[in-house]
This record gives C-alpha cells, sequence and structure tokens, in this order.
C-alpha cells in the first residue's frame, strides 16, 4: 500500500533464514547439570556450547544429568576384554545422573567429526558403541559384568554437508562410551545351564547375556563325564538376552548321562560351560521306601553304590509338610514317625532332577 505522502509501497519478496550445523565439541569438556523429564528430547552441549551428546525418550525422569568429554583426540586406543585387544576412539563421552542409575532406558546419540573419525576408513558405518561405568574401567580387561557392547540402531552420515558423523543407540543405565571396532567382542556370559528328565527326553535349557560374533552351541553328551561326543548343534541368537531349549530324545534308560555346552566364537575360539547330569533311572530302583504300613520308623534305602544327595519330603494327603530332608543318603535314612498320626501320607524323593512319589499308610 502506498504512503499518504505518495511514497511507492514497500513489498518483502525473499526472507532468507540462515541455519549453523552442530558445532561437535572435540576438546575435554563438560555440560551444565540438567533434570532429563522422562519421553522428552535433550542436548546437551558442553559450557561453550558445543554438541556433546543427544539422549532421547528416556523411560523415567532422572535428576543432575552432566554430559561430558571425558578424553579427546583424533587418533585410535585398544581396550582389552577377555575376549582379545581391540581399537577404540580416543573420544571417550561420559552422561552421568546425579545418582548413579543402571535402569533408566534412553536413546542417545553421539557425535563425531570428520577429523576424529577419518582413521577408521570404511569402518566408520559399522562400528561398535561399548559402555562402562567410568572411564577408567576402558583400561580393562573387559567382560560382561562391566561392560556392554552395543550395536548403533541409526548410523546418520552427515559428513559431506556438517561435518560430523551421528551414532544412535538405545541402552539401559547411564555411564561412559566409546565406538569401537566392528570386531569387537566380549565373551559370552552363561547365565545359567540346567538338565532335567522329561519322560524319555532329556530337556537342557541354558540362558546367556552378550552375545556378539557367536556361532553357536555344540550340545556335547558323554556316559562317563570324561569322554564327550557331539549330539546337536543351537545357532546363536546374537542378541543381549537369549533363552534356549535342547533335547535328547536319543537316550536309553538305565544310563547316567552327563552333558556340556561348548560355546563357539565366529572365529572359532570357544569356551565349555560347567557339566550336568541327568538320570534316566527309575528313582524307585534307586531308593525303596518301606516299611508300609509303617508303626514306628520308615525308611528310605539307598540303593545305589555310591552315596546320593537326595531331597525327601512327606506331607499329609492334604499337602501339609510333616517332614523334610535334604542332603547325602548313604545307606539307609531313618525316619521315626510314631508319633505321627494314623492315616495316609506322601513320600516325594528328588535326586539328580529326577522325582518320583509314593503313598504311605501309617497304622
Amino acid at each position: 500500500a502506498a504512503s499518504s505522502c505518495g511514497d511507492p509501497g514497500f513489498i518483502v519478496v525473499v526472507v532468507i533464514f540462515s541455519a549453523y550445523p552442530y558445532i561437535i565439541d572435540t576438546a575435554v569438556s563438560i555440560s551444565y547439570s540438567f533434570r532429563i523429564p522422562a519421553n522428552t528430547n535433550n542436548n546437551f552441549r558442553s559450557t561453550n556450547q558445543k554438541q556433546i551428546v543427544n539422549i532421547l525418550n528416556a523411560s523415567t525422569n532422572v535428576e543432575g544429568v552432566v554430559a561430558s568429554v571425558s578424553e579427546a583426540g583424533n587418533d585410535q586406543a585398544t581396550i582389552s576384554t577377555e575376549a582379545g585387544t581391540y581399537l577404540r576412539s580416543r573420544k571417550v563421552i561420559s552422561i552421568n545422573p546425579a545418582t548413579p542409575n543402571t535402569s533408566t532406558s534412553i536413546t542417545a546419540t553421539l557425535y563425531f567429526t570428520q577429523a576424529e573419525i577419518n582413521i577408521w576408513g570404511a569402518d566408520k558405518s559399522s562400528v561398535q558403541i561399548i559402555q562402562v561405568d567410568n572411564p577408567n574401567m576402558l583400561n580393562g580387561p573387559l567382560n560382561p559384568s562391566n561392560a556392554k557392547l552395543l550395536a548403533p540402531l541409526t548410523v546418520t552420515d552427515n559428513l559431506a554437508t556438517d561435518g560430523y558423523i551421528a551414532y544412535t543407540f538405545t541402552t539401559d543405565g547411564f555411564g561412559t562410551f566409546a565406538i569401537v571396532s566392528p570386531t569387537a567382542a566380549l565373551p559370552l556370559k552363561l547365565l545359567s545351564f540346567t538338565g532335567t528328565l522329561k519322560g524319555n527326553i532329556a530337556n537342557l535349557k541354558w540362558i546367556t547375556s552378550n552375545e556378539v560374533n557367536t556361532k553357536g552351541f555344540d550340545v556335547e553328551r558323554s556316559l562317563d563325564g570324561n569322554t564327550f561326543s557331539v549330539v546337536g548343534f543351537v545357532k546363536s541368537l546374537n542378541r543381549a538376552n537369549n533363552e534356549y531349549t535342547f533335547n535328547d530324545e536319543k537316550i536309553v534308560k538305565g544310563n547316567r548321562y552327563f552333558y556340556r555346552l561348548k560355546m563357539i566364537d565366529i572365529d572359532g575360539k570357544f569356551t565349555y560351560s560347567k557339566v550336568v547330569a541327568i538320570n534316566f533311572i527309575d528313582n524307585q530302583k534307586w531308593f525303596a521306601v518301606y516299611p508300609s504300613p509303617v508303626k514306628d520308623v520308615l525308611y528310605i534305602q539307598n540303593n545305589a553304590s555310591v552315596s546320593q544327595s537326595a531331597e525327601v519330603v512327606i506331607t499329609e494327603v492334604s499337602g501339609k509338610i510333616i517332614y523334610k530332608y535334604n542332603g547325602s543318603v548313604s545307606g539307609k535314612l531313618e525316619i521315626p514317625v510314631a508319633s505321627w498320626s494314623a492315616g495316609s501320607y506322601v513320600v516325594k524323593i528328588r535326586s539328580n532332577d529326577v522325582e518320583t512319589t509314593q503313598r504311605i499308610v501309617k497304622q
């Protein structure tokens, strides 16, 4: 519109907004302390306003979080794990809340400049993230009890446009982070390995954590506990937490079987699990319960040639436990019953993962 004094109108033709890419902090530095509300997006910059880390979608509110570049540089250092020696970034980033926290789930993004990532070459797109509680732990040796290996969810390569590359990952808890070579590995952690007899089948179960570059498990069986042979193979899931089951159907009644796992890495290295034993023998042949009817003393007779560990539980028909024994049985176990009320009782004997039940009568 023209002004009242006849000047020509003023027309806005183009509006230009200028934006600046992230300036990534490459020196040892620290951020201010902030509260992270759950399920929010939080950028942590150093006190000189350079980007350190982004934290997204924390599962809980976390108080007093501080981010820092605790070690800086463009070269590589080494880490030592119980599986070998590997390369890590010289740059190390720490994220620490006011109170130690190992349970809150977070999605985090680490940033590296062109100069910091050049030394990784083609590996820059396939590196892993290592997480430890504090920078000193990077000196190792590292294992699943003091470190985690994390695979990035995304790798955002903005090197050509903005001069940085970003690695986004999820984890539980906080700590110190660095990028490590694609081949880096922590030893697989076997949390449990059990074997039970289910009908005519030996059922093996095991739980692992921290599987990285694991090929699988040879299931080995023995009749004497010394000479083992492979009876099956289970492929690794290569996840943070895993549960496996293997059924051995080729067993013969009357034998005692020993099982172990050969845990094999992709590079051929392996370790063995503990040995578990399964008896495919009717416990009633190993343990005799007599007399019935019984008046004064009940006997649990071990018919095997060696002492055996056994759990003996005697209950009333209602299920109320009136006697319990857990220990070694060599020869006869004598149980005074004179004070018990007349009636029926249930005797359960569990030994070597085999359980049998027998009913007796007290006069």
